[in-house]
């Protein structure tokens, strides 16, 4: 029993610590929410990615982190995505990330460009986002030790910072790399202004997967991405999804240290897919957390672009 009340007090310091730290994080600069589903919304931290098959698509995607613990991070986005033309594509966002006293609305707009490298299906895609942050804290919410702290006496209210970011993707029919910065502004809040700047604390996205051709009906689809940020350890998820008849996809994913997970996505009909994923903790917080929900909602419309041979990578 001693060594459980030892447990949930270290986790219970962890705990305020991150949301510490995390706060800290968004008032001097942007951070990006780790999607589990990351190989379905890449765009989300590579604009290069925006318009890369021939059908418009809007996405939907709601996260609801640790559940259990009170004041633990919830995220929701919406994200169109186009071909504006064989070279040209474009991509459209909107994400709200909250945790404790804290949240933040980001609004993007991507633009990317295609470039055929060789006539063996070789090509280069380089992207450049641009987007407004709107931040708020409420300090009010916290229990402090010293409520008569300086530093917590006023509220960020509906504070707006800029961002930009690039990237760019390498790909052929079955495989693909991609590196991105979504972030290259470094943002520090003050009392009644704020100054934006190139951060030297800017996170780097490396992402990549192929697709392999079981037989007629199968696909096995790997995919990586790591996350790194200066002073930091980098991020790892790995993931390994089954597709079977182009309808219904099963698979894991896995962050060491950190979180095994399962997805699930299938077609509802020829427009609309759902998807879902669930982590399980395997770290010390799982002792209080009942892990982390993911829904994804995708609808596509008709095809933009005729006779366009989409990646077999795309999901």
């Amino acid at each position: 029993m001693e060594n459980k009340n030892k447990i949930y007090y270290s986790v219970k310091m962890l705990l305020i610590l991150v949301l510490f730290v995390f706060i800290e994080q968004r008032l001097v600069a942007q951070q990006q929410v780790q999607y589990t589903q990351y190989m379905y919304t890449p765009s989300l931290v590579n604009p290069a990615y925006v318009g890369l098959d021939e059908e418009m698509k809007v996405s939907i995607l709601h996260r609801s982190q640790w559940v259990g613990i009170k004041g633990a991070p919830t995220s929701q986005t919406l994200f169109l995505s186009t071909p504006i033309g064989e070279r040209l594509g474009f991509g459209f966002g909107v994400t709200r990330d909250e945790i404790g006293p804290a949240n933040e609305t980001n609004a993007t707009l991507d633009l990317s460009y295609v470039l055929q490298l060789n006539d063996r299906g070789l090509y280069f895609s380089f992207g450049m986002k641009g987007g407004l942050q709107l931040l708020n804290v409420d300090f009010d919410k916290l229990i402090t030790h010293n409520p008569n702290d300086p530093s917590l006496n006023e509220n960020i209210n509906s504070r707006v910072t800029p961002n930009i970011g690039t990237g760019f993707y390498l790909y052929s029919n079955d495989w693909y790399l991609g590196f991105s910065a979504p972030n290259l502004l470094r943002t520090k809040h003050y009392n009644k202004s704020s100054i934006s700047t190139v951060s030297s604390s800017t996170h780097f996205y490396f992402i990549g997967g192929k697709s392999f051709n079981l037989n007629n009906n199968t696909k096995l689809k790997p995919a990586f991405m790591l996350r790194s940020v200066t002073g930091t350890p980098i991020a790892v998820d790995l993931s390994l999804n089954f597709l079977f008849n182009n309808n219904f996809t099963t698979g894991i994913s896995y962050r060491p240290g950190a979180t095994i997970s399962g997805l699930l996505d299938f077609k509802i009909n020829k427009q609309l897919s759902l998807g879902y994923a669930y982590d399980y903790d395997i770290s010390d917080i799982g002792y209080f957390s009942g892990g982390s929900h993911e829904i994804l909602l995708r609808y596509r419309f008709n095809k933009i672009i005729e006779n366009v041979k989409q990646p077999s990578w795309l999901f």
